[in-house]
């Protein structure tokens, strides 16, 4: 499938998440502010597609808590591979408990393990998408472009 050039010069990003509902919405949105958009519902499944797409994503966002392979696995995996190393990643979850009962050695295990930052998927959607746009270093912001 030949991409047109309006298509090759938006990022891509891979939603890795077991929760159907949350990637269909995110997709949307997603797409709404400018973006490609690959899906995978499991680390499994995100490190084939990983190895695969064209063009690699320019960003990941990953669900922590996941069956088959935890999300901290998947970035550890990510980050090990040639491929994953250079890709930003952005962690997600429901359970904020997680973070709270880990406190800081949670987030220095991300961080030591490539991930960006982890945000709550119930944060609003212009804040995720303007942590998306920070982390992709993009200053024309999409936020206040998704009306075209």
């Amino acid at each position: 499938m030949q991409q047109s050039n309006d298509e090759t010069n938006k990022p891509l990003i891979l939603i890795v998440d077991d929760d159907k509902d949350f990637r269909a919405m995110m997709k949307i949105a997603l797409e709404k502010y400018g973006f490609q958009v690959a899906e995978a519902e499991d680390g499994n499944k995100a490190l084939d597609l990983l190895y695969n797409l064209k063009p690699k994503p320019s960003l990941i966002l990953l669900d922590m808590v996941m069956p088959n392979m935890n999300g901290l696995d998947t970035l550890f995996n990510f980050k090990m591979h040639p491929v994953g190393k250079d890709i930003k990643v952005i962690m997600l979850t429901n359970k904020l408990d997680i973070k709270e009962e880990l406190g800081q050695l949670y987030t220095k295990m991300v961080k030591k393990f490539g991930g960006l930052e982890f945000i709550s998927k119930t944060e609003d959607l212009p804040t995720i998408i303007q942590k998306i746009n920070n982390s992709l270093n993009i200053t024309n912001n999409i936020v206040n472009n998704s009306s075209k």
